[in-house]
């Protein structure tokens, strides 16, 4: 998504290049790259590709393979506001245990990331694992075994 957006941005600059710098207008072009650059970053993340993602994986009615757990775990934290209820609604298996587990792992070693790499939607995935994924709602995913608590994974 973000490799067809880009040549998007890029085919728009060279359109415009071609009205503009071939007839001498060096500013309109200048301006119109850097402004569509911006524009096209703020539209990315508007439009949140990675919880589209997730929507769409968990929400497909072709099964022709199984929904891959533990990659909508590993998706950024935009994408844990969709894909944790849905894993919630999981019956106890290994898989549904192992995927909580690893949603839990991931999103602990971001929640260390430092004030760079922390962001809204990080700190929403961030608040979704921890409200979701209770002792509780671990051992019925898990089947009753003993399965890690979130805060207990969280402060490792």
């Amino acid at each position: 998504v973000y490799a067809l957006a880009f040549m998007a941005w890029l085919a728009s600059v060279f359109a415009t290049m071609g009205f503009t710098v071939l007839r001498g207008w060096l500013r309109p072009f200048a301006a119109y790259s850097v402004l569509s650059a911006y524009a096209g970053l703020v539209a990315m993340n508007v439009a949140n590709p990675e919880a589209a993602v997730a929507r769409y994986e968990i929400n497909r009615t072709d099964r022709a393979t199984p929904i891959d757990w533990k990659y909508l775990g590993t998706l950024s934290g935009d994408a844990l506001p969709v894909v944790v209820p849905a894993m919630l609604q999981l019956d106890a298996n290994r898989e549904a245990c192992d995927a909580a587990q690893w949603a839990i792992y991931i999103n602990s070693g971001r929640a260390r990331g430092g004030f760079v790499e922390y962001n809204a939607g990080e700190w929403a995935g961030h608040q979704v694992v921890l409200e979701s994924f209770t002792p509780h709602s671990l051992r019925r995913l898990c089947g009753g075994s003993s399965a890690t608590s979130p805060s207990a994974s969280l402060s490792r």
